[in-house]
């Protein structure tokens, strides 16, 4: 059975298939909306890694990526100021929307866009969602006929990992950026 708003969205010609409202999404979203800032970029953090390896993976030659999630890591303890990862961060959109101009790279366009997002999230948790909503975006144009199954797993995925973080939050020793700290 296919999603029926991701069928909606792909006849309309979306690029974005999926929205904070999407049924499929209402367990994950009250999840982030619950957890705690600091889980939530942890378990933001998590999740981009695993797109930063699949992207450097493929594309070994752009080191933007791996850059990007540096200084995000290095933001969230304090270590560089906002500006710096800021400018990673808008150097990811406008090659995202290089990659969205052709049909055979869009989704790894949008799964850019996910990374950005799922960076971003540092500096506000309500970023965070845009991560699986581009990236579920993705996985449908990878196979618009049998998305179901992968999208299904990748919104487990992101549950249960946000669960670990939930429920592990204490167990974590990290230092923490300031405006983190006291959040």
């Amino acid at each position: 059975m296919a999603i029926e708003e991701v069928q909606s969205h792909l006849k309309r010609k979306n690029k974005i298939l999926f929205s904070r409202d999407s049924d499929v999404l209402d367990n994950l979203t009250t999840l982030i909306e619950m957890a705690d800032r600091k889980v939530a970029v942890l378990w933001a953090l998590d999740i981009a890694t695993g797109i930063v390896l699949e992207l450097d993976g493929k594309y070994p030659e752009i080191k933007l990526f791996e850059q990007s999630l540096n200084l995000a890591y290095l933001w969230m303890q304090g270590m560089v100021k906002m500006p710096a990862v800021k400018k990673a961060i808008l150097k990811l959109h406008g090659l995202a929307k290089f990659f969205e101009q052709d049909p055979v790279t869009m989704p790894d366009g949008l799964k850019i866009r996910a990374l950005a997002h799922g960076l971003s999230s540092i500096h506000s948790k309500k970023h965070a969602i845009g991560m699986p909503l581009y990236y579920l975006s993705a996985l449908v144009q990878l196979d618009k006929e049998g998305y179901e199954l992968p999208v299904r797993k990748e919104i487990k995925k992101y549950q249960e990992t946000l669960e670990y973080y939930i429920r592990n939050e204490a167990k974590f020793n990290v230092h923490w950026a300031g405006f983190l700290e006291n959040s």
